[in-house]
């Protein structure tokens, strides 16, 4: 039978463990921002695995290939659970995902911004792309809560001013970059790819800013 002492060195390994995972859970999750790619809720372990391999080897074109196929796998998913979370804008997400099906991704992509921010600003009072002092303003929102190790993979796309959000660069527009599609810099942006990157966002924003919001 254990004794005492045991079962607390047991313990203290097993919680070592399981933020041991968190951790790689969140480098991960981290990682993929940098390729704009903000959602990660509906991967399992073994696509964890596929895709800590290609960020290994940084291959930018497969993580986008790995994304693609999953969200057109897990479409129609993505689509009730985005409905189901925000019913009073169910007109307008069945009009995005009809605008999908239908390839009008040029169309598509400034409707999921409009709502991005629209319901970034419900939940926590600021905009998603705002940014003030070299910071996004929804990082003040983060740092105002007692974010723990199992939910730190959640502050990522909000702690840096990533692509989407950074300054334009009127010599260098981005076809992924939010002020140059919005402000009618970018013309290349209307891609399926983009599109995906631009509804992972939204999806962050549908379902974990209310993780980070009861904190």
């Amino acid at each position: 039978m254990e004794n005492i002492d045991e079962i607390i060195i047991e313990r203290q390994e097993r919680q070592k463990q399981i933020e041991a995972f968190f951790g790689t859970l969140s480098k991960i999750a981290k990682q993929l921002c940098a390729y704009d790619w903000m959602f990660i809720n509906e991967l399992n372990h073994v696509d964890l695995i596929d895709i800590q391999k290609l960020l290994d080897k940084k291959d930018s074109q497969l993580i986008d290939f790995f994304f693609e196929k999953h969200f057109e796998t897990n479409i129609e998913l993505l689509k009730n659970r985005l409905i189901d979370s925000n019913t009073k804008r169910i007109n307008i997400l069945n009009e995005i995902f009809k605008g999908i099906e239908l390839k009008l991704f040029s169309l598509v992509i400034p409707s999921i911004i409009s709502q991005i921010e629209g319901i970034t600003e419900e939940k926590t009072g600021r905009r998603f792309f705002s940014t003030q002092n070299n910071q996004t303003k929804l990082k003040q929102f983060a740092d105002s809560k007692n974010i723990m190790y199992f939910d730190k993979l959640l502050t990522h796309p909000i702690d840096t001013i990533w692509e989407y959000s950074r300054k334009q660069n009127p010599n260098n527009p981005s076809r992924i970059n939010r002020h140059d599609i919005i402000h009618g810099t970018s013309i290349d942006y209307g891609t399926k790819m983009n599109c995906y990157k631009y509804l992972s966002v939204l999806l962050f924003v549908s379902e974990n800013l209310d993780r980070l919001n009861r904190k």
